[in-house]
């Protein structure tokens, strides 16, 4: 079944994504299907706040045990930037206050904490523009890595520190 014909299609709205494989022979054409399936997800994600036509709507809570929307907003941008952190290929948040207040209380947790009153949520705007730098970090990444049939190498800086890492890891990470 292609994506044109999938009974989920409707005009208007992106088509279904699909997880690429890891696997192929063409590290370009790789390059380009996961630089391409990144940036449809993203903007999908980015298309799920369009309907908030207030800016109040970001801040408000849905029922007590959950976040406002901002913070999901930011979530999923955060978590980009913290596994690149953790894998050792980035060496600094881009921003620090957003990333610390969007990182965790997904699941709701009772560990969580969820008073309003230890929370300065950033602005719409300041969240769009921290998504966009997100945006453009991970695009980098995925142009600069160098695809191989059986690892990944992934050049850290210009003077060609790099990492290599079997492809099996990352699909798995």
């Amino acid at each position: 079944m292609t994506q044109a014909s999938h009974p989920f299609v409707h005009p208007g709205l992106p088509a279904p994504t699909r997880t690429p494989l890891l696997t192929g022979d063409d590290p370009d054409h790789k390059r380009r299907e996961l630089l391409a399936y990144f940036c449809q997800t993203f903007d999908l994600y980015d298309s799920l706040f369009d309907c908030l036509a207030d800016e109040r709507a970001w801040f408000n809570k849905a029922i007590p045990l959950r976040h406002p929307l901002i913070f999901y907003y930011g979530h999923t941008a955060a978590f980009f930037i913290n596994k690149l952190l953790a894998a050792r290929l980035i060496d600094q948040r881009l921003d620090a206050r957003i990333e610390a207040m969007v990182a965790i209380g997904v699941d709701e947790m009772s560990w969580d904490d969820l008073d309003e009153t230890h929370y300065d949520w950033p602005a719409v705007a300041e969240l769009r523009a921290y998504r966009g730098r997100v945006r453009a970090l991970v695009c980098d990444f995925i142009e600069r890595i160098v695809l191989y049939k059986d690892r990944v190498e992934i050049i850290l800086s210009d003077e060609g520190l790099k990492k290599l890492a079997p492809l099996d890891h990352h699909a798995t990470s």
